[in-house]
């Protein structure tokens, strides 16, 4: 029997206890009171009333539950459990009624009245008003919450309204360009939004990106890029394509500019083909018909990805895919409508297509790049845009120069002085002194080259002049090397003056000029660069020598000629060795025929004859002069005297068209506005921190030299563009030496010793031979294949490699063992034992030592950067 809750303490026949209560009736009267009930009976009232007494019930009540029982046919032997049970029953619901207490006053009203009716036995009007109760307390309660739901509402507009008043603050705090500032109040501004307000907090996250990226872009803080990449990614979460297709393109434009600003400034190329994705992926929403202009700029920032990624990379398809771009772009992005930003656009272009100039021997590209620079001229004017438009007039000195080298037209040449002085008009040297300097250096070699296709002396006597004054900002004390190099050009300009002239003054200043380059330009620091200066100085004292009677001078340029020999070796640069024995033995034939005896023609002949092992291959004409001096000495020397040979000034001049022919074939690595380049290891591109190379600091722009030992401190990272065109980027805490670095006649030879730290070296292919080593302490890791992609990490008692493209061999230290590590895989090599089997890296594990390597500096300030929105 379940329970009821009443204690039937003693159910006996003749009396009956209920809940401690003991009744004065036998079972037989019990059931006759419930037969009384049940059938209405007056008689026995009386009774009644007292059993509804002693129980706590009230007498319609009881009268209610002794006919419900009756009713109920219960068993007679069961009919005091019943009663028991429907009393316990009516206590609970008086007080159930009684617990209820409503604050509701309607419900209070109806819970009374249930109690009544109740209490009368009219148990379908207690129903009634308990459900009234309980139907006005649940009408109170939706009233209540319908008010917490507008409550909430309200409390949730205010804190939108909230959001947007930071949100505002934000926008105020760009007005002040205080980016770190607005980034801090837009995440604050997100912070306030209500749960639901998904979209807002998208826009908000967009602005604090935006925000970010901007103060990244112009204080080169690397860091709030990364942070501006990750907003950008979670904001086009909450912005899904499908339901607001227009903000999640500008969010993938902003996206793509921000990895864009950060590749450029690091080594690897990866940001920058996330940017390329990105903008792709932009312009499937920012359609030419849907936002024409929004549409053009965005083709405008991947030409600008697409150009830096191209510049790192040997081939053109990506320079190519720049162009259709930029052309894309000025479809919509028209003269009349958006002129400055047809401008930029027109700049871009002059740039991509001078890139392409570059590295093909036509000059269509270069044609094409010079009529873009003189499109955007015509609207970034001075008056408008004074920096960018000097800018401008540089991008277009420099693209004419190469067309005049290309064309050997002097209008070029003319075009070009007049655009480095347009230039010069704003960059002023109380303004941007070094730049002034640059610039100033490049009208100086401009001016040299039209100097030295003239008859007469004056373009030569202002591009000294020019020198001079670049010499002014460019001191030894700040920028060595550059100071090195001015010093350089200066005497060349200057030797090709004297040479011109009667008077040996010139000359005098052109071999001081040299000999200053050498106090900077030494044989331990720029071997293969002070080389050249000895070459240089040579042809000057070479010409001073033939002026004089004497022979001092020609003893000195023997003597010079004999040191550049020392570093311009046949294996490692044939064709520069070769023109340097081709000037020893002139310098000798001279001095031989100065001097008594046969001994300085003998030595001419071995020198010609050296040269001519080299040169018979590559430049017939020029072997056919040197092979006519070489029969005059053999005569003289089978005769057995030499004679004194007249000056004639036609046979000089042809010696010296004959050393400038030798100098054209040459290229870049003989006319001296050049010539330090070519001799040089590779260029600074990219720095953060104070990186050293023999305890200078080493800063954009800064030329590093074979015997190097470049220092990246903890916290540092450098760049380096080498002569070939590959690019090393060297890690934090790292030490590397430039044991060799040899580039010419399209082969190279390069060893990079690294006894500590970590790099990354992007190979780039050459036409010729290529060795490209690594020395560790434990090992050497050397390129296979023509070009490659890897990674080397190198402790006192490891190394580890990794391959990202191409293929490259480790091998063993002490034990000579070699593996083979092809592109995805790398290995790990221990002191003293075999190289590690290779296997597949995961990304993982490339990115460890990638990571290390990035730089965060720009190199490349001339074209325009990607835009937001």
């Amino acid at each position: 029997m379940s329970q009821t809750g009443v204690d039937l303490r003693d159910v006996q026949a003749e009396t009956i206890t209920i809940s401690g209560i003991t009744l004065g009736f036998t079972a037989p009267e019990v059931q006759n009171l419930i037969k009384a009930a049940a059938a209405g009976a007056v008689g026995l009232a009386d009774k009644i009333s007292d059993l509804s007494q002693k129980l706590g019930v009230a007498y319609g009540a009881m009268r209610r539950m002794l006919a419900d029982i009756g009713q109920a046919d219960v068993p007679d032997e069961r009919l005091v459990e019943k009663l028991a049970e429907v009393v316990a029953h009516s206590r609970k619901f008086h007080a159930a009624v009684a617990a209820l207490d409503p604050e509701n006053p309607v419900a209070q009203e109806h819970a009374a009245k249930a109690s009544q009716a109740a209490d009368s036995g009219d148990r379908e009007q207690a129903r009634y008003h308990l459900q009234a109760s309980r139907a006005a307390a649940q009408a109170a309660a939706a009233e209540a919450r319908r008010l917490a739901r507008e409550a909430q509402a309200a409390a949730e507009k205010q804190m939108l309204q909230a959001a947007r008043a930071a949100a505002a603050e934000a926008q105020l705090a760009l007005t002040a360009l205080d980016y770190l500032e607005a980034a801090r109040l837009f995440e604050e501004a997100a912070s306030l939004l209500p749960d639901g307000e998904t979209r807002e907090r998208g826009i908000l996250l967009w602005g604090q990106a935006d925000a970010l990226q901007r103060h990244g872009e112009e204080r080169g803080d690397n860091g709030a890029l990364r942070q501006a990449i990750t907003l950008y990614r979670h904001a086009l979460e909450l912005l899904p394509r499908d339901q607001v297709p227009l903000d999640w393109a500008t969010v993938r434009n902003n996206l793509g500019s921000a990895l864009a600003r950060l590749g450029g400034r690091e080594c690897g190329a990866a940001c920058l083909e996330e940017s390329i994705v990105a903008y792709r992926a932009a312009l499937e929403e920012r359609t030419r018909d849907r936002a024409p202009l929004e549409w053009a700029m965005t083709q405008s920032n991947l030409g600008t990805a697409l150009l830096r990624l191209g510049e790192r990379e040997s081939g053109t398809a990506r320079l190519k895919e720049a162009v259709a771009a930029y052309r894309a772009a000025l479809e919509e992005t028209t003269r009349d409508r958006v002129p400055l930003d047809w401008a930029m656009t027109q700049m871009n272009l002059g740039s991509v297509l001078a890139r392409l100039g570059e590295r093909e021997c036509e000059t269509a590209h270069l044609e094409r790049a010079v009529a873009a620079y003189r499109a955007a001229l015509e609207e970034i004017t001075r008056d408008r845009a004074p920096l960018d438009w000097a800018m401008t007039q540089m991008n277009l000195g420099a693209a004419l120069v190469m067309l005049a080298e290309r064309e050997n037209a002097t209008e070029r040449l003319e075009e070009a002085v007049a655009a480095y002085r347009a230039a010069l008009q704003e960059t002023r040297r109380d303004r941007v002194p070094l730049r002034w300097a640059t610039t100033q250096m490049n009208l100086g070699s401009a001016l040299r080259a039209l100097g030295a296709r003239e008859n007469g002396t004056a373009r030569l006597e202002e591009a000294v002049e020019v020198y001079r004054a670049a010499l002014e900002e460019t001191t030894r004390d700040c920028t060595p090397l550059r100071w090195a190099m001015a010093q350089m050009n200066l005497g060349t300009a200057l030797q090709t003056l004297g040479e011109r002239e009667s008077e040996t003054v010139r000359l005098e200043e052109a071999v001081t000029a040299y000999r200053a380059a050498l106090e900077e330009t030494t044989r331990d620091r720029t071997p293969l660069q002070w080389a050249m200066v000895q070459m240089n100085l040579g042809t000057a004292l070479e010409t001073l020598g033939e002026r004089e009677s004497g022979t001092v001078r020609l003893e000195e340029a023997v003597a010079a000629y004999r040191a550049a020999l020392e570093e311009r070796t046949r294996d490692r640069v044939p064709l520069d060795w070769a023109l340097t024995q081709m000037n020893l033995g002139n310098a000798l034939a001279t001095l031989g025929r100065r001097e008594s005896g046969t001994a300085r023609l003998k030595e001419a002949v071995v020198a010609w004859d050296a040269c001519l092992e080299v040169l018979r291959s590559v430049w017939p004409d020029g072997v056919r002069i040197i092979e006519t001096r070489h029969g005059e000495a053999q005569a003289e020397l089978r005769r057995g005297r030499a004679s004194p040979r007249r000056r004639l000034p036609e046979r000089k001049i042809k010696r010296r068209k004959l050393a400038g022919m030798l100098l054209a074939m040459l290229g870049p690595a003989l006319t001296a506005g050049q010539v330090a380049s070519a001799t040089l290891a590779g260029t600074v591109v990219g720095v953060s921190g104070s990186c050293t190379a023999h305890g200078r600091a080493l800063r954009l722009g800064d030329a590093v030299q074979i015997s190097d030992t470049v220092r990246v401190p903890a916290g540092a990272n450098l760049e380096l563009r080498m002569v070939d065109g590959s690019v090393i980027m060297v890690a934090s805490g790292s030490s590397m030496s430039l044991a060799s670095y040899d580039f010419g006649g399209g082969s190279r030879y390069a060893r990079l010793l690294l006894p500590q730290g970590a790099l990354r070296a992007q190979v780039r292919p050459v036409a010729g031979s290529s060795k490209f080593d690594v020395a560790t302490a434990v090992g050497t890791a050397s390129v296979r294949s023509g070009s490659a992609d890897w990674v080397i990490k190198a402790q006192p008692d490891s190394a580890q490699v990794g391959v990202l493209g191409g293929t490259v061999d480790l091998t063993s230290a002490a034990r000579r063992s070699v593996v083979s590590i092809p592109a995805h895989w790398g290995t790990r090599l221990e002191a003293g034992r075999d190289p590690v089997l290779p296997r597949v890296w995961s990304q993982t594990e490339f990115n460890a030592v990638i990571r290390l390597t990035e730089c965060c500096q720009p190199a490349q300030p001339t074209v325009e950067q990607p835009r937001v929105r």
